[in-house]
């Protein structure tokens, strides 16, 4: 449970005397146990495959790893909301590979591997298929049909109005032999841009196309051509599906390519350095440090490109991600490879605001070892305020193995930061998400999903946004508040959860059941805190001078009410039969048969105290201050 600090306490305390009733206590306060760290914005076992122009919708590609499936969806950041996952029928046996975005979130394109064979564990070598996700109409839709393994398709492209689709397919029983297509998502005809068949001349003999992209106009298509059959064309080419000309623009073998909305830009990488092709004015090196390495991606009006160098920053023996302004030649290291391993293996995303981008690195599973995971950052980074602590929780989310515990420290920005108490990171299916707010809004709360899949984070707008899973059973979004909401937490069960207004306006959805509240009634202090009871059948709400206000079954044990205090109550949470109340100072103040462990009070803290959580087994709780410390108190 949390609280957002008074404007007042952001900058001082309020130094009263403080009376301690019977049963709180003060101890010397222990050195914190570590903070929030580098907050990662999308944590998902595989990678994050394109971004909406805006940053606010991700294509997540699952993946396949020790056995078990993840499937690919587009997730809207703002509601947390995830759209249709693919092929719903065979869900389980369904390995996402390549996908690409609209630039309005509306449509995404993805290839995908099925399984067939029920007890075959490896679906790789499976036939691929496209299927085409739309978020509004909720749904997934194939357009390919290779279940007989006639075909395998890869480089699924889309144009931004979803009327034109690129791919690449290899001919069945062949290494080698892989050529291009456009396809007409509307009447499933295919049409042959290299190889045998082609339309467009000179380019039946390339024999392998070895990367592609399509612009967003769904005018221009730049192939890289790694083989051909004499007489033909091996390297980059930019074609003109409209004109079915193409033009030569290097003969080089490269990894991949990317091209901007209209055609007029293409970037690749090449020797080590990211070149850049413009119609009409040719060919030029964007770098010549000979230091890059695996794809280059270019934001749609060819100003920003995201690529990997394997020239390290200042004091990290690791290949770094940077954004290369193409206007002003201006780099920005946005993202560090935390496993060297995966040098030139992923492949980047940037929206088309340079905002925003998703790469593939390495997370900490404990103290020796690293997990490959995707992850999505804003390229500035979160401002003082945004990156303030507004809550912490213990959670056993499913990327963690069933023994482990780890702790959640949430920002306001909701950004989350993962760290492992006990037992380690393990491959999983969940997501870690900072969403997009409102202008002005801000995240006031984090409460943990109890069967593990994810869980909501509630804003100060009265906003629930699910990360991780997708139950949503309502919110305050578009009604008007007489107050912020300054609390939520989810009941025990996880099928509902309680928003509280700083008016002590209570709001139960779900499962969670109203027992009153105060809203409309003058009280001495705002509201901080609600604490349901372990039945379910009532709460308490806290006030910021230590008043408690009991509801349905929850019993009143004692209070702070009209006690001076050094500084103001923050919030509450429930602990065995009671319930424990802390202070922006770190008093812990325990009443009923809520165990007492330690406090901070008295204590020259360098920042306040905003958040505190207590562990399932009742042993242990942790207090976290604003900047992000956490101290933690053992039975």
């Amino acid at each position: 449970m949390r609280e957002t600090v008074p404007l007042l306490l952001a900058s001082a305390f309020v130094a009263v005397a403080a009376a301690l009733p019977a049963g709180a206590q003060t101890t010397p306060a222990p050195e914190p146990t570590g903070g929030l760290g580098q907050p990662i914005d999308i944590v998902h076992p595989s990678r994050v495959g394109d971004l909406s122009a805006d940053g606010r919708h991700v294509l997540m590609q699952g993946g396949y790893s020790g056995g078990v499936f993840s499937t690919g969806y587009v997730l809207d950041r703002r509601t947390g909301r995830r759209f249709p996952e693919v092929a719903p029928d065979v869900v389980d046996r369904t390995l996402v590979g390549q996908g690409v975005l609209t630039p309005d979130g509306r449509l995404a394109l993805i290839s995908t591997s099925t399984a067939l064979d029920p007890a075959d564990d490896d679906p790789v070598d499976a036939p691929w298929d496209l299927y085409v996700l739309e978020a509004a109409e909720q749904r997934s839709t194939l357009i390919t049909d290779a279940l007989d393994g006639s075909e395998v398709l890869a480089a699924p492209q889309i144009s931004d109005d979803g009327t034109v689709v690129a791919y690449t397919r290899r001919t069945p029983g062949t290494v080698q032999t892989i050529h291009s297509f456009v396809l007409d998502p509307t009447t499933g005809i295919s049409t042959p841009i290299t190889g045998p068949g082609s339309v467009v001349p000179g380019l039946e003999g390339a024999a392998r196309v070895e990367a592609q992209t399509l612009s967003g106009d769904g005018r221009w298509l730049v192939i890289d051509v790694a083989l051909t059959v004499a007489p033909g064309f091996s390297g980059v080419a930019l074609v003109d599906l409209e004109r079915r000309t193409y033009e030569e623009i290097a003969e080089v073998f490269v990894q991949d390519v990317d091209i901007d909305a209209d055609g007029s830009t293409v970037v690749f990488i090449a020797d080590g350095d990211v070149m850049r092709y413009r119609r009409g004015v040719g060919l030029d090196a964007v770098t010549t440090d000979g230091t890059w390495t695996g794809v280059a991606r270019l934001t749609a009006d060819g100003r920003y490109v995201l690529a990997q160098s394997e020239a390290p920053p200042a004091a990290e023996d690791l290949p770094a991600y940077r954004r290369i302004d193409l206007v002003t030649g201006a780099q920005l290291l946005v993202g560090i490879d935390q496993d060297g391993g995966l040098r030139g293996g992923s492949i980047p995303s940037i929206s088309d605001d340079g905002n925003w981008v998703a790469f593939r690195t390495g997370i900490a599973k404990n103290v020796a070892t690293t997990a490959n995971i995707g992850v999505l950052r804003r390229v500035d980074g979160p401002t003082a305020a945004e990156a303030r602590v507004v809550d912490i929780d213990y959670t056993r989310l499913s990327p963690f193995d069933p023994d482990s515990v780890a702790r959640l420290v949430t920002a306001a920005n909701g950004a989350v930061s993962i760290t492992p108490v006990e037992g380690e990171f393990v491959a999983g299916t969940s997501t870690t998400m900072t969403p997009v707010l409102d202008d002005g809004e801000t995240v006031i709360s984090l409460s943990v999903d109890p069967d593990g899949e994810g869980y909501w984070l509630f804003t100060d707008r009265g906003r629930v946004i699910p990360v991780g899973h997708d139950e949503h059973y309502g919110d305050l979004d578009g009604i008007p508040l007489n107050g912020p909401v300054i609390d939520s937490v989810a009941t025990a069960s996880g099928e509902g959860y309680y928003l509280v207004a700083q008016d002590g306006g209570v709001f139960a959805f779900g499962d969670a059941e109203f027992f009153g509240s105060m809203g409309g009634i003058p009280l001495n202090g705002p509201v901080n805190g609600l604490a349901p009871t372990s039945s379910g059948r009532g709460y308490w709400l806290v006030a910021d001078d230590g008043g408690i206000f009991a509801f349905g079954d929850a019993e009143f044990f004692g209070s702070m009410g009209g006690i001076p205090l050094n500084a103001p109550v923050a919030g509450m949470l429930a602990a065995g039969d009671g319930y424990l109340l802390f202070a922006f100072d770190g008093g812990t103040f325990a009443f009923g048969e809520a165990d007492f462990f330690g406090s901070l009070g008295g204590q020259d803290l360098p920042a306040p105290i905003v958040a505190v959580a207590l562990r399932d087994d009742g042993d242990q709780y942790l207090l976290a201050d604003i900047d992000g410390r956490v101290y933690r108190f053992d039975r």
